[in-house]
């Protein structure tokens, strides 16, 4: 979405906007956590919700790239979000684990590379 992020509880619904604290509109990525709190991924940077108020995050805190489209939450609950540029990393911009980034490097360059030969006609 473009406008927010909506909320139904049951009764009435609520959207939440940059007016409210979320960092950007454009909503791309939802992640509930097991405490209750929701993580939000967006163009600009990704947004945490919890007990009735927003913390945001950029990349002049430590992310990658401000455009996160996606979050996945690990065993201890902590997110770690993917961007734009394909370089995934956890929260508190801790970067992959040597193993771990090698593989989501390659899995980058297959990606790249179905995106080219789709461009040039291939399929």
């Amino acid at each position: 979405t473009t406008v927010g992020l909506g909320y139904f509880d049951g009764n009435t619904w609520r959207n939440y906007t940059k007016a409210d604290g979320l960092v950007y509109e454009t909503v791309q990525a939802l992640e509930l956590a097991p405490d209750g709190t929701l993580w939000v991924g967006t163009a600009q940077g990704a947004s945490h919700y919890e007990d009735g108020s927003w913390t945001n995050f950029k990349k002049e805190a430590g992310l990658v790239d401000n455009n996160i489209l996606d979050i996945a939450l690990d065993k201890q609950g902590k997110p770690w979000l993917y961007t734009l540029n394909m370089d995934p990393m956890i929260y508190g911009g801790k970067v992959l684990p040597p193993e771990l980034r090698k593989e989501a490097l390659g899995i980058k360059e297959k990606i790249i590379a179905i995106g080219k030969r789709a461009a040039v006609g291939d399929f």
